[in-house]
């Protein structure tokens, strides 16, 4: 008896049926754990910086809007911060109790206070926690038992007021690019403005530059300049080696999102004050006390210029084509897609689309049939706003007047998400006082520019074509922003400190 059951055990210690099973499952179990380490980590890496982003231009909006006073600064940090964050449902990541106010100071930080006259800086919390129901939930890691991660950003922003002190060589005009720049050649280049590539600037040949102007990259190495006059003055006059310091493309990014969230999450039609327009977003391009007309529509607008009025916001959610010969003095458009220029007018509408054109003949007071239809070629922005996420503004181009430096302002507002591209102009027809920013993209220019008082600023790449022809206005122009002129001395809207 007592062998037979020794007999039993060694067989079934023996016995290897079904441990390829065990072996199998042991291995993918092992399996799915490291890669639900491997792709939930990656996941909350990401979403890590994505709240840090949030936390940052949330509290620098903040900050910029400290001066309209502390309810229209904490507005602007939860709309920037929805911007930036998906919602958990009903629940947003940044929520009233994140942003605080205080006063930072060099050596002690911020300490939070509610005393008005005292308050410089904006404290603001991104926080994703179980215990708000806006944890970040795991994709595989809920095998192994853990269902999402609590995470959280913290950045303070810091207000300061007055107006940017400039050296002298920028405040005339500027082609800035956090990228490189290039110039095609025959180009005339004086009266101060500044060329800046960080990482690439090159010159083509053949082009007129005079001493007080400025070519600059962050190295000797990456500047190749091309042949120009006159003779006598040299390459050592007008290059310098610098980084490019903060700018206004910084500024820029806060009003995109402030004018995005303001004008196109909602599909509404009302008035707006020109002081209260001044106040929030200091775009001069609208007449002083005017009341303005904000018009909302969805699809994709050919713009028909007997249907617009001047002091008007046209806030569109789609894509909007400009006509050859469409004069847009005095107005805004708000774009959430592309805008261009077209050859000319459509009369009809793409099926399933709303016209701009017919929510304007319905709104009562806001169509003007007795503005006649513009007879010229050129596409014309004199105080004119544009807001989209590309724009390719090519074609014969009209920006500002003749007397545009002598109002002092910048009188062209170009604000791109992403790419942007501008078509020619001439003597006869110069480009005055514009002021364009790519956020996110490269910018171009075809056929030439010739004006004067030009800031154009990107994150990607410039390219110039053959015969840029810049020169300053007589005195510089009033900018929108703090700082937005290349310099190592400016006092700045809002800054992060940490």
């Amino acid at each position: 008896m007592i062998d037979w059951a020794l007999r039993s055990i060694r067989r079934f210690w023996k016995n290897e049926t079904g441990a390829g099973t065990v072996d199998g499952l042991f291995w993918t179990l092992s399996s799915l754990a490291i890669a639900s380490f491997a792709i939930d980590g990656s996941h909350a890496w990401r979403s890590q910086t994505q709240l840090q982003t949030a936390a940052d231009a949330s509290a620098l909006a903040a900050a910029a809007y400290l001066s309209a006073g502390s309810n229209a600064a904490l507005e602007i940090a939860l709309k920037v911060g929805d911007m930036n964050l998906p919602t958990n449902g009903d629940m947003p990541i940044i929520r009233q109790d994140d942003v605080t106010f205080g006063v930072y100071t060099a050596g002690v930080g911020f300490v939070s206070s509610s005393d008005a006259q005292e308050i410089n800086a904006v404290q603001v919390d991104a926080r994703r926690m179980t215990s708000r129901g806006t944890q970040l939930r795991t994709l595989l890691m809920g095998i192994i038992g853990r269902d999402g991660w609590d995470m959280s950003a913290r950045a303070v922003a810091v207000h300061r007021s007055g107006h940017a002190i400039a050296i002298p060589d920028c405040q005339d005009g500027l082609l800035a690019s956090h990228a490189g720049v290039v110039l095609e050649g025959s180009d005339q280049i004086t009266d101060g403005i500044c060329v800046h590539g960080e990482f690439r600037l090159i010159t083509g040949s053949g082009s007129l530059y005079d001493a007080s102007i400025t070519l600059s990259s962050a190295s000797n190495d990456t500047m190749i300049i091309g042949g120009f006059g006159p003779s006598g003055l040299t390459q050592d006059q007008i290059t310098a080696e610098r980084s490019l310091p903060n700018t206004a493309l910084a500024e820029a990014k806060v009003l995109y999102q402030a004018l995005s969230a303001e004008f196109l999450e909602d599909a509404q039609s009302y008035t707006i004050a020109q002081p209260e327009w001044v106040e929030k977003f200091g775009v001069p391009i609208f007449d002083e006390n005017a009341t303005i007309s904000v018009i909302s529509s969805t699809g994709t607008w050919v713009v028909d210029e007997t249907f617009l009025s001047p002091n008007s916001i046209y806030a569109h959610r789609g894509d909007v084509i400009i006509p050859q010969g469409t004069d847009l003095a005095k107005i805004a458009i708000l774009a959430s897609g592309s805008i261009s220029h077209g050859a000319d007018v459509l009369t009809d509408t793409p099926d399933g689309q709303s016209s701009l054109d017919d929510e304007i003949a319905t709104t009562g007071g806001i169509k003007d049939d007795t503005t006649p239809t513009s007879t010229t070629a050129w596409i014309s922005y004199d105080h004119t706003l544009l807001l989209g996420r590309t724009m390719t503004l090519t074609g014969d181009t009209r920006v500002g007047t003749q007397s545009t430096c002598a109002g002092g302002h910048y009188s062209g507002y170009f604000l791109s998400a992403g790419d942007f591209a501008l078509g020619s102009a001439n003597a006869s027809v110069p480009v005055q006082g514009l002021l364009a920013f790519s956020i996110g993209g490269e910018m171009k220019t075809e056929g030439g520019m010739f004006g004067a008082g030009v800031y154009m600023e990107s994150e990607g790449y410039q390219q110039h074509y053959d015969g840029t022809d810049l020169t300053a206005c007589d005195s510089p122009l009033t900018s929108i922003f703090s700082a937005p002129l290349v310099s190592n001395q400016k006092v700045r809207a809002s800054r992060l400190v940490f």
